[in-house]
């Protein structure tokens, strides 16, 4: 497959969208009430998925940049090819999962731990964060879920 400069192009575009889409279900949602047809939990999820998606092109913003770093100054022969834009894009849409994701295991954990009625109300601005962090750190959250899952996985086996 051909590798040039130009295929640094998708990436760029796919870059912006990311802000973009992220800015637009995040803070549209909040304060331009976008969506308004929705119901309120619906709003919220979309919201918490902005962010996220807004947390994971900040983490591609940066990977992107080192790259270029990287094939400018250091391995010139390291071009990048037409279909790496694929990658920048399904890494942005996981941010978002595991933004929303991660908002909701750090909510449950709330509510289990909580000693009164069990129901955790969360402000807009600590949930935006949330999801922002689950975006940004999508690979370090999925690995630590990973862990999680296998240990229980692993104790219930040992118990069999």
């Amino acid at each position: 497959m051909k590798q040039s400069y130009w295929c640094y192009i998708p990436i760029v575009i796919i870059l912006i969208l990311g802000f973009v889409f992220g800015f637009y279900l995040t803070f549209g949602i909040k304060f331009l009430n976008t969506f308004a047809s929705l119901q309120l939990e619906a709003k919220n999820i979309l919201m918490l998925f902005g962010m996220g998606l807004f947390g994971a092109s900040t983490y591609c913003a940066k990977a992107w940049s080192a790259d270029i770093y990287e094939v400018v100054y250091e391995h010139p022969n390291f071009m990048p090819h037409f279909l790496d834009f694929i990658g920048y894009i399904t890494l942005m849409i996981g941010g978002g999962i595991t933004g929303v994701i991660l908002f909701f295991i750090i909510k449950t954990g709330m509510g289990i731990s909580a000693t009164t009625n069990g129901e955790i109300q969360l402000t807009v601005e600590a949930s935006v964060i949330i999801a922002y962090i689950g975006g940004l750190y999508h690979f370090k959250v999925q690995s630590q879920l990973g862990k999680m899952i296998d240990n229980m996985f692993k104790n219930k086996a040992e118990k069999k």
